[in-house]
């Protein structure tokens, strides 16, 4: 016989007892791991939405380099100098706010939540792509071609083919 491991289905088991549970008991150590369980996956849920959100962003910001940015949209495929570029760019696309807040802010005073929130959101781009950031293959024409018609859905960035970028000099 299975044990039932979602929370809702140990809590409805155990709530549809009259007597109290003991602590050290063996519904209580079910209701903990079950506990346990739900947390962490929610916890990965988050991370794995936030992964996709993110990823969304920068192929969202690619498309919208390739198809609105003059010398760009004519172009078939990119080389690898252009993707850094337009990777760099992604990273650095609130620099200017970051500057205007730094330079808004009196001395001796602390930074605004938005200015870290920019600084740390930068932080880990970098990081991410020091580590190495998979991106839409520019390479290529036929991704380019999807890339550039695609509309903005989740469920359309698995016909893309993405590529591993890392930076090259690491100071």
């Amino acid at each position: 016989m299975s044990i039932g491991k979602s929370l809702a289905k140990i809590t409805k088991k155990i709530n549809s007892k009259k007597s109290p549970l003991h602590p050290k008991g063996r519904k209580a150590r079910l209701l903990s791991r079950a506990t346990l369980r739900e947390e962490k996956l929610n916890k990965k849920k988050l991370n794995h939405t936030a992964y996709k959100s993110d990823e969304l962003m920068i192929v969202g910001f690619l498309q919208q380099i390739i198809t609105e940015q003059s010398p760009y949209n004519t172009m078939d495929k990119f080389n690898d100098e252009e993707i850094e570029l337009f990777i760099d760019t992604f990273i650095n696309r609130d620099e200017d706010e970051l500057q205007e807040l730094k330079d808004n802010r009196r001395s001796g005073r602390p930074a605004s939540k938005r200015q870290d929130s920019i600084e740390l959101r930068m932080k880990s781009d970098l990081n991410l792509y020091k580590s190495g950031w998979d991106i839409p293959d520019l390479t290529d024409v036929d991704n380019v071609k999807l890339l550039r018609n695609w509309k903005g859905e989740r469920g359309g960035i698995t016909a893309i083919k993405f590529k591993t970028f890392k930076m090259k000099n690491q100071d």
